[in-house]
């Protein structure tokens, strides 16, 4: 039996960056705007950092990403753009 913890991770891995993130139909810079967005939406603090230092490294300025938080604040509400504000300016520091 697979632990579960170690199932999560392999699903991480395959399919979803062997298949999904490798989808040619959208780029890296925008599939990281787009999970950035759903994971500010969705209040997921933990996944975030991680999910910020991808965006940066597929293309994304923080500029970018410090608009689409503010962006997200309006459709997501404010609390959880806060918070993530907050964390991305911990996790990418000037």
């Amino acid at each position: 039996m697979v632990a579960p913890a170690r199932r999560q991770t392999e699903l991480v891995e395959d399919p979803l960056y062997s298949e999904v993130w490798a989808d040619p139909a959208l780029s890296p810079r925008d599939r990281s705007i787009a999970t950035v967005a759903a994971v500010v939406a969705l209040y997921r603090p933990e996944e975030l950092p991680a999910q910020l230092r991808r965006a940066v490294d597929n293309g994304v300025t923080r500029a970018e990403l410090g608009a689409l938080i503010t962006q997200i604040a309006f459709y997501a509400g404010f609390p959880a753009a806060i918070s993530a504000s907050a964390i991305a300016a911990r996790t990418l520091p000037d």
